[in-house]
């Protein structure tokens, strides 16, 4: 998935750069590959929830974000579990 006009040998690169950065050396090329494509995947997963997200907001389909009422949830989950 190219979203910025970049190809895709230039984001492998940056995914393998940002990798290596964090100390993962060992790592082979298929896994490597393996990984990126999996982030690809991931990426497009997450672009086509924002677009539906965006596209229901549009549509005054949304709230304002209420932090308080979040965390409350949040905390009520964990309370449970």
């Amino acid at each position: 998935m190219i979203a910025d006009g970049s190809t895709e040998l230039q984001q492998f690169h940056d995914f393998l750069g940002k990798r290596l950065a964090m100390g993962d050396a060992a790592v082979s090329v298929e896994s490597a590959v393996d990984d990126f494509r999996q982030y690809q995947q991931e990426l497009a997963d997450l672009q086509s929830k924002l677009q539906v997200a965006e596209a229901q907001s549009a549509r005054g389909e949304s709230a304002p974000f209420d932090a308080a009422a979040t965390k409350a949830v949040l905390q009520a989950r964990l309370c449970l579990a």
